[in-house]
C-alpha cells in the first residue's frame, strides 16, 4: 500500500565486541527487503526485555528525546502527505 508509511524503532543492546553473534533485540529482525523500515535504538540495558519495556522511560533510555523527535518527525510527515494527496 503505497499510502501508507511504516517505521518502527525498536532496541538494539550492544554487543560485547568478543564474542561473534547476532545483535541483541527483543524483536526478530525482518528480511533484508523491509529492514528500512526498522530503526534500532542503541540500549544499555542489561537484557532484551528490559530494554523494550525502558524505551519510554527517558531515565533509562538514552535515545528516549530522539525517539519523540523521530516519531514526532515522521507523524508531520504522514500528515502533510495525506494533505498534498487530499488537495490533489
Amino acid at each position: 500500500m503505497p499510502d501508507v508509511m511504516f517505521k518502527c524503532f525498536y532496541v538494539q543492546l550492544s554487543s560485547d565486541d568478543s564474542l561473534p553473534s547476532d545483535p541483541r533485540t527483543f524483536i526478530a529482525l525482518p528480511p533484508p527487503e523491509t529492514a528500512h523500515h526498522f530503526l534500532p535504538m542503541l540500549s544499555r540495558a542489561e537484557g532484551e526485555i528490559d530494554a523494550h519495556t525502558s524505551i519510554f522511560d527517558a531515565s533509562k533510555n538514552d535515545h528516549y528525546y530522539n525517539l519523540g523527535l523521530d516519531s514526532a518527525s515522521l507523524i508531520s510527515e504522514m500528515v502533510a502527505r495525506q494533505e498534498r494527496k487530499r488537495r490533489g
